[in-house]
């Protein structure tokens, strides 16, 4: 490997005896990877696995839920295929809300959690950069739902709503350069409900040399899940950022502190009744 002084550009010489060679930027984390989670998760009290739907080229879509409640929150992951340090971060995340702490417990007695961990499945086994298999970004596909994958979760949605069941949060992993959160402006929620900064502050104050940004911007007309989760809900929505080079320790051990804080700040919320 050589890279060119002063310059974006990387070459890479590879051998030409061997038949396949594979190059992979970050760890391969495919489908398999997730059949092993979901069937850890499956295999816990609280949690049930089942399919939601398919994707374009048919495969399953998965999801991860609880008992139902009156209040439920929504976790989705990799509708970006490359953005494996967001599914590093999802895994600690949910796991810290499925533990057997008397906090995790509290919490999944008041919400439901419903878990979309591979949102794009043929994006991550043909290795698609950002689309689906007909050339689509999933995450600007919100509110069109033109795709198989965002409209069978949409349908999910719909059924949860027809129960009477109310949305209180989205969180959305992903990957940049840099480890960040975007959400929304404070004043888009009545009073000094400042969920995201709250939040965010409270866990930096546990971790103080893990480095992240908040990036607050105002609802645009792009169609993201943060966008369309708060434009149809008004609920938080947060896009949850992690640097490609985070080191894989602080990533489990942030996760774990971002979601028990998460917790505690739902947990102190009135409720919508």
């Amino acid at each position: 490997v050589s890279t060119a002084e002063g310059e974006h550009t990387m070459t890479l010489s590879l051998p030409a005896h061997s038949p396949v060679i594979w190059v992979a930027a970050q760890e391969l984390i495919t489908a398999g990877w997730y059949e092993q989670w979901l069937r850890e998760l499956d295999a816990g009290d609280d949690v049930n696995v089942r399919l939601f739907g398919s994707s374009v080229q048919g495969r399953p879509l998965y999801v991860a839920e609880t008992a139902a409640r009156p209040e439920f929150v929504v976790l989705l992951g990799r509708q970006h295929p490359p953005e494996v340090t967001g599914a590093l971060a999802m895994r600690p995340f949910v796991q810290a809300l499925m533990g057997g702490t008397a906090l995790a417990r509290s919490f999944r007695e008041r919400y439901q959690v419903i878990i979309a961990p591979l949102m794009n499945p043929d994006g991550v086994a043909l290795g698609h950069w950002r689309h689906n298999v007909n050339g689509v970004d999933l995450n600007r596909d919100w509110g069109s739902f033109t795709q198989a994958e965002t409209a069978a979760f949409a349908a999910e949605l719909q059924k949860l709503e027809a129960t009477g069941a109310r949305a209180a949060f989205m969180l959305d992993f992903h990957s940049t350069k840099r480890s960040l959160f975007y959400t929304q402006l404070a004043s888009d929620f009545p009073g000094d409900e400042d969920f995201a900064t709250t939040w965010l502050e409270r866990s930096r104050k546990r971790m103080p040399d893990y480095e992240f940004s908040h990036e607050a911007r105002a609802r645009s007309g792009q169609g993201n899940s943060k966008n369309w989760y708060f434009g149809n809900y008004g609920i938080p929505a947060i896009t949850y950022e992690i640097g490609d080079e985070v080191a894989r320790d602080d990533i489990a051990r942030s996760s774990s502190i971002f979601a028990e804080e998460f917790m505690r700040l739902m947990l102190d919320a009135p409720p919508p009744y």
